[in-house]
This record gives C-alpha cells, structure tokens and sequence, in this order.
C-alpha cells in the first residue's frame, strides 16, 4: 500500500474522512506491513503483504488483525487502539463466510477457470476493454469493485485508467497485486480488501465504477448500488454486467451439469433481469440503460481459436438483436449507467423497460 492512499480512504466505523498510517514495515514509499488508524475514533486496520483491509467485518479483518498482533505486539501496543467489530447479520454472515472460504480456496484456480478460458477472453474484449477505452477518467480513480485476481484492472489500467481495485478475497487480491507489479503497473493502481455493501470511501469520490459478476454474490445489491451512486460524483460513470434472468438458461444449466467449466458461489440473486437492475440502481440515483448479450454457449465458444471465438460472440450478439423477444434474453445483461444529479433525480426522463 502506498503511503499516501490512507488520505484517500473513509473510516467505516465513524465516517471520517483521512485515515493516518502506522508502518511497521516499508519499502520506500510503500506500507508493507501495518495499521491504519482512525483519529477521531481511534478505530485502526489491519496492512498485511502491502494490502489495506479497511473494514468492520471480522470475516475480512479478524485473521490478519491476529498476525500483526503476534509478530508486532511485544513492541507496540495495541491495546490502545479500538478493533470495534461489526455484529454481523446470522444469515449474511453465513452466505459471506461461505464464499470467502471458497473464493479464498478457488483462487489459485481462478485465472485457469474463468479468467484464461476463451469464452471470458471474448466477453472482456467485446465490452470491458472498449468500454474501458471509450472512459477516461483523467485526474480521478476508477473504482473496480470485485477486482479479484486483477484481470480486468490490467484492462483498465492499458487503456489508460489510474484504478482503485477492491475485494473481499484477500488470496484473489494478493495475486492481482504480483500481477500489476510483474507488468511494471504498480504505479497506476491501488488495492484494498473490504465489502462493496460499504465502501471506505468518501461520498463523491469517483467519476467512474466497474464491476463485472458482483451483484449476483452479494446479500443486497439494492445496498451496493446505493453505495456506489454515493462514491460516484454527479454524471460519473457505471459499468457492469450480470447473469441476465433468461429463458434459455436451462440450457447452459444443463451443459453445465454435463460438463463443469467453472465452480460458482451465487448468492441471494443468482440470476438478475433488467428490471430489477433499474430499480436497484434508482435506489442508488443511478439511470441504467441495459441491454442483454446473446451469444452462443461458452461450452461452443471455447472450442475456438480466442480470435474466432471473439467473432463469433460479436457476430451472434449483432444478429440476434434484430429479433425482440430474443434480444431481452441473452445470457449477460450489459449495464451502463450514469449517476444523476439532484435536479435530474427528481425529475427523471420515462424510460421503457428493456423487458417489454
């Protein structure tokens, strides 16, 4: 972590604004081992491996907390600063539990299962890099939440993007800082761990965010969406996609259940329609215009070259839109959205709903 990110970051137990460092190891300029302390409340989070983990869930905090605690605590004390835990909602905290340990577990296995595979190849290529491109967000951070193992921040980061990368997978984030450090990219991002449900940091902080595959894992979507129309300044910029409510999805479940191209942990909403995208992001202040992507199954796709694969993923996409009712049920929905200001909020240009 680099010493001066800590002015950019918001204390999730009270609010305040700048957060103050206590190194206990650094190389130049950067945190490699530390605290991050909170000066009105005392609160303090745990820098391990060059990595913030800037929250109040234990799930996230607690185990990195403890091995600074040992190898730190004959020579400082801890005990004057507070932990302050969050009491974590029994349901909540069993879904996020169970996919920290398998995300965790999975990543070393990540890159090969989605990342590297051609058909995801095909679909970064044809909408996060030229969305990417098309953004450019000069003298501001792009917040990528659910960076994961960092392939879509190197995306970012080669069109030209200075990007904050977050994660509730310290294993997942861990990888994507070697990744960003062995292309000489370090300079351009900055990594955290915390929960897209409450972001670290200030209100209107971001003139663009990205995520590709969160909504569907978390509890409440509706609660991340809201937290990314806080951090987003007025007109900034939202791209994501999701797993699109569809009526051919028995098919790719049922492919699925033959052949297993990749290991998922859904959560409450594993499946996500236009309708209830824009409703979410109202509730965040953010207009989302969204279309779905129709493609062949990745089953099909992957066993292509990655260019004729790419093709072909445009080309169906392309032929497909032409047709109404196939066009609303393609297997990702593609959302772009723009966070409105005060005026528009209240008063807001009908839209027709994609699904009609």
């Amino acid at each position: 972590m680099k010493i001066d990110f800590a002015k950019q970051l918001k204390c999730p137990s009270c609010g305040r604004l700048s957060l103050e460092n206590q190194v206990f190891e650094k190389d130049r300029e950067e945190v490699k081992s530390g605290m991050l302390i909170c000066p009105d409340c005392r609160t303090w989070y745990p820098v391990i491996d060059s990595i913030p983990i800037v929250t109040k869930n234990p799930l996230l905090a607690d185990d990195a907390k403890k091995i600074l605690q040992e190898k730190w605590g004959a020579s400082f004390n801890f005990s004057s600063f507070r932990s302050n835990p969050q009491v974590l909602d029994p349901q909540a905290e069993d879904l996020q539990r169970h996919q920290i340990e398998h995300y965790n577990e999975e990543a070393e296995n990540y890159d090969r299962e989605i990342p590297n595979r051609i058909f995801w190849k095909s679909v970064v290529a044809t909408t996060i890099r030229p969305w990417a491109e098309a953004t450019k967000t000069q003298g501001y951070s792009t917040l990528e939440i659910g960076c994961g193992t960092g392939n879509s921040t190197i995306q970012f980061i080669e069109a030209g993007h200075q990007v904050i990368g977050l994660d509730i997978c310290f294993a997942a984030v861990k990888q994507a800082l070697a990744k960003v450090r062995a292309r000489g990219m370090q300079d351009s991002v900055h990594f955290v761990v915390s929960e897209a449900e409450a972001l670290p940091f200030p209100s209107m902080s971001f003139q663009a965010v990205t995520f590709s595959g969160v909504l569907h894992h978390v509890s409440s979507p509706e609660q991340v969406l809201k937290e990314i129309g806080r951090t987003l300044k007025n007109g900034g910029l939202v791209y994501g996609h999701e797993n699109n409510k569809t009526a051919f999805r028995f098919i790719f479940d049922f492919l699925m259940s033959l052949n297993r191209l990749w290991h998922e942990e859904a959560g409450a909403h594993p499946l996500i329609s236009p309708d209830q995208a824009k409703q979410w992001g109202r509730a965040g202040g953010i207009d989302f215009q969204i279309k779905t992507m129709v493609f062949l199954p990745p089953h099909l796709l992957d066993l292509f070259p990655f260019p004729v694969a790419k093709m072909l993923l445009s080309a169906t996409d392309h032929f497909f839109q032409r047709f109404p009712w196939i066009r609303h049920h393609g297997g990702l929905i593609i959302l772009f959205g723009k966070k409105q200001s005060p005026i528009e909020a209240r008063n807001p240009c009908p839209m027709e709903s994609v699904t009609s």
